[in-house]
């Protein structure tokens, strides 16, 4: 009840200005649900604290407006019984609640390890071996083998990359129920304290601040002794933040005139405290709190860009690709020069049907022929009358040449 007067009276002494009355008073901002003040204008005041200087604009923003105890008029709650019901501070302030997306199926894994290039194209390869095996190969019943394997080592690396990912992201979803479920906070409802998990915070709430405990909300402190948090995790300072109810701070700010730092009533979410103990009003939750602002920039930036690791992976993938494709031009260009280099020399003891048969042999059907050192000119090559080469042959005169 002392700390209750203790408000009373700094509002009091506190002057106003010009462009105040309106803010003042909690029967003119009286909104939807007949709240006095918008889960916006909430978030705009913990972003004057993280942006005080030797101005301390958290402290002047609360003198101008007649103290914390307009504020803590216009969320309907009480500095020591806190909120009296729910009065609809879910629909209107936002719920606390993080999204979590669900855990997608095992066949969404396997798709992504799909639509890796790599994969897709060592499938094509494997589907043509197969194809080619079963057909114009040697021994149809044994040729397709190769490209099964390719099949069967796509699938053991896909099957395996999937079951990890999947695995690991449903240990990951299981974690956090677990530390969100296990974390509790003392809050006061009517006058009656509770153990809640920070998933059923409302802003108006009073919430206990105990040595140990991470903030799940922004919040106004209105009862402390000795406070101090830590808010290296948010801000990136490394030095102990004190935390004072607001008549402290102004009394500190009065009476130091600039030689002493004056700590502030608000408390960030995500801080740790790390000494003393108090009570503390629910500002701002969920997506409004400094820690929900952090977790939505995270996720935009997540969804727009690519990290450094994904991005120097990619480049990787390229250059191995565009080495494999100058690797193939290359040797395709050197056994045309090697064909061209030797093509009149294996081509000048047959006629022009047998030349035209066995060029179109050797690039249809791969079968290099050898000059016979006997050979009668005119006559055909012995290797031509292989099985393979019979067919080829046969096809090129009946339906490319049109000899009979």
């Amino acid at each position: 009840m002392s700390e209750r007067r203790n408000i009373i009276e700094i509002q009091k002494k506190s002057p106003g200005d010009d462009n105040s009355s309106d803010n003042s008073d909690p029967i003119k901002l009286k909104g939807e649900f007949g709240f006095g003040i918008s889960p916006q204008h909430l978030e705009s005041i913990m972003g004057k604290y993280k942006e005080r200087g030797a101005d301390y604009k958290d402290l002047i923003y609360f003198q101008k407006r007649g103290g914390v105890l307009t504020l803590i008029n216009q969320l309907l709650t009480d500095a020591t019984t806190g909120i009296k019901s729910k009065d609809n501070r879910e629909e209107y302030f936002g719920s606390n609640k993080v999204f979590v997306e669900p855990v997608p199926p095992f066949c969404y894994y396997v798709w992504e390890s799909l639509s890796d290039m790599m994969v897709r194209i060592l499938i094509v390869c494997a589907v043509v071996q197969i194809v080619l095996g079963c057909t114009l190969s040697d021994d149809p019943s044994k040729d397709w083998v190769d490209g099964v394997s390719i099949i069967v080592a796509i699938l053991v690396v896909v099957l395996v990359g999937s079951i990890t990912n999947y695995q690991k992201e449903t240990k990951f979803h299981e974690l956090n129920e677990v530390q969100n479920e296990g974390t509790k906070y003392t809050i006061y409802r009517n006058g009656e304290p509770g153990e809640y998990v920070s998933d059923d915070l409302l802003v108006g709430d009073l919430i206990g601040v105990n040595y140990g405990d991470i903030m799940a909300a922004d919040c106004l402190l209105v009862e402390g002794n000795g406070i101090k948090m830590d808010e290296s995790a948010l801000t990136g300072e490394s030095d102990a933040m004190k935390k004072e109810p607001y008549q402290r701070c102004i009394d500190i700010l009065n009476s130091s005139k600039g030689k002493e730092k004056v700590p502030s009533p608000l408390i960030l979410s995500g801080t740790n405290c790390i000494e003393g103990s108090g009570k503390a009003i629910v500002l701002a939750v969920g997506d409004h709190s400094q820690k929900g602002i952090i977790r939505r920039t995270v996720d935009n930036a997540q969804e727009n860009s690519k990290t450094p690791l994904e991005e120097k992976l990619e480049d990787i993938a390229g250059m191995i690709g565009y080495f494999g494709l100058g690797a193939g031009i290359v040797t395709l260009v050197a056994l045309f020069i090697r064909f061209g280099i030797s093509f009149s020399d294996q081509m000048k003891d047959y006629d022009e049907d047998s030349k035209v048969e066995s060029v179109m042999t050797y690039f249809l059907f791969n079968f290099p022929t050898k000059r016979n050192e006997n050979k009668i000119k005119g006559s055909t090559n012995n290797n031509l009358t292989d099985p393979k080469t019979m067919v080829a042959k046969n096809i090129l005169r009946n339906h490319c040449l049109g000899i009979s």
